[in-house]
């Protein structure tokens, strides 16, 4: 797999875990792991650190000519 396709392909999925985070965090649905209940304020947190990951990994595919 060539760099830009990677760097697309990473990005477009760390985008849409970042969603996913922000939905979640949206709708309060309640995650439990084990006897562990994670906190909302959680996905809020993961979910901008993946948007973040996700719009670097477009933004350097744009680079990569």
């Amino acid at each position: 797999m060539r760099e830009r396709a990677y760097l697309y392909l990473s990005g477009v999925i760390f985008a849409l875990v970042g969603f996913a985070h922000f939905a979640r965090a949206l709708s309060r649905l309640p995650v439990q792991l084990g006897s562990l209940n994670v906190p909302n304020w959680i996905s809020w947190v993961l979910g901008a650190f993946a948007l973040c990951l996700g719009l670097c990994g477009l933004r350097l595919g744009s680079l990569r000519a």
